[in-house]
């Protein structure tokens, strides 16, 4: 049976919450990436 670390990305790309949209966007583009995770950090 297929588990989730078969099919789960080995190494994440993280941006913070508080980079400009540009900045995404040229992390996406660098990377080639179709999707970040936002590290928010909630107090």
């Amino acid at each position: 049976m297929m588990k989730a670390k078969d099919i789960m990305t080995k190494d994440v790309v993280t941006i913070r919450g508080s980079a400009t949209v540009a900045e995404a966007v040229a992390l996406m583009k660098e990377k080639n990436l179709r999707a970040l995770i936002n590290e928010t950090i909630l107090h």
